[in-house]
């Protein structure tokens, strides 16, 4: 019995000489993982990697620390009404000049973003016959398509084209004739550019 106790004794204080020496050997384990120069800077592998001692557990001294990044969301966007409207002057698919102010904003919108689908849609007013009406929407249709493609390629896989003729009027100006009725109809003149794109914002 005493015997036992001697021991026990013994094996208490030669774990207390060993603690100072555990203490030192874990803190290198965790902190001398990454081999660092005389001025204090990571040394790297070829390939750029943290060159590492002997110890096998590792640690974080070799991550950069790094500014915190806005996180960025991708948004589905459609262009306002007015911004991809285009109106024609009566029986005429020519761009105004003051149209042509509009296209190019909307050609640099297409540069600039994602664009997943484009559609053309050419409409004329009420005055002259279905089948003249629907010729006229088609090559004001036309007209703002190849104008687009002379600033931006589009691609054709994503654009769909087409004259509408009378269909879709915003204006009717019953009652009203000659001169006064082509005016009053000139909103339906129009080609409507419908833009769908995705775009990046911060959060």
């Amino acid at each position: 019995m005493k015997n036992n106790y001697s021991t026990l004794i013994k094996s208490f204080l030669f774990a207390l000489l060993l603690a100072p020496f555990s203490m030192n050997l874990a803190h290198a384990y965790s902190t001398q993982d990454v081999v660092v120069s005389g001025n204090g800077d990571k040394v790297r592998t070829g390939s750029g990697d943290c060159l590492r001692s002997k110890w096998d557990v590792g640690n974080d001294r070799c991550i950069d620390e790094q500014e915190p990044q806005p996180q960025i969301k991708v948004v589905r966007k459609v262009i306002g009404m007015d911004e991809r409207t285009v109106y024609f002057n009566f029986d005429s698919s020519v761009i105004t000049e003051d149209e042509k102010h509009k296209l190019n904003a909307l050609a640099h919108t297409l540069k600039e973003h994602n664009i997943k689908a484009v559609k053309i849609l050419g409409f004329t007013d009420r005055i002259g016959s279905d089948a003249y009406n629907y010729a006229l929407s088609k090559k004001r249709a036309d007209a703002v398509k190849n104008y687009l493609d002379s600033k931006v390629a589009i691609d054709s896989s994503i654009l769909i084209e087409r004259g509408l003729g009378k269909q879709q009027q915003i204006k009717s100006c019953d009652g009203v004739k000659g001169k006064e009725l082509i005016n009053c109809l000139k909103p339906n003149r129009r080609v409507v550019v419908e833009v769908d794109y995705l775009d990046k914002v911060s959060n």
